[in-house]
């Protein structure tokens, strides 16, 4: 089954980090992302700009109202994500626990409901049917449609 995993912490703490001059290159080691990568459950995540940097979007009334930053004041933020996948809910939450932003922060681990909440079953594709010409009645030649009884006469 699939999990986010909400990662939050300091809303100041946050909002003090300086934007990257560019993107990370992604060679530097993070230890725990190495780990869950090597054992084939991370699917993908990342970590989102500062609070100040959000923009919170309603719409009421059929009017569309932007307002800056996040809709509600708090201490802790969401900072990142991952999406993991893995048995259970407590084996994700091992892997949350292991998470380096856990020791100051928080993991709020989540199962997914909807359509991708399960791995995609890896199953043999059936063949497509070749095109059949259907009749009016909407079955193909060949299947034999069962005649109505003839109706029944009283009397």
């Amino acid at each position: 089954m699939k999990y986010m995993m909400l990662v939050c912490w300091d809303a100041e703490r946050m909002n003090t980090q300086e934007e990257p001059a560019e993107p990370t290159s992604g060679d530097e080691s993070f230890p725990w992302l190495d780990d869950v990568q090597s054992r084939g459950i991370w699917m993908t995540g990342d970590q989102l700009a500062p609070t100040r940097r959000a923009r919170t979007v309603r719409v009421r009334d059929g009017k569309k109202l932007v307002t800056d930053g996040p809709f509600v004041e708090t201490k802790e933020a969401l900072g990142g994500f991952d999406i993991i996948e893995c048995d259970s809910l407590d084996e994700a939450v091992e892997i949350a626990g292991a998470h380096p932003v856990a020791e100051f922060g928080t993991i709020e681990v989540r199962p997914f409901w909807g359509n991708h909440a399960y791995p995609l079953r890896r199953t043999r594709r059936r063949a497509e049917p070749a095109a059949v010409s259907v009749n009016p009645l909407g079955t193909p030649p060949g299947v034999r449609v069962p005649r109505r009884p003839p109706p029944l006469r009283c009397g």
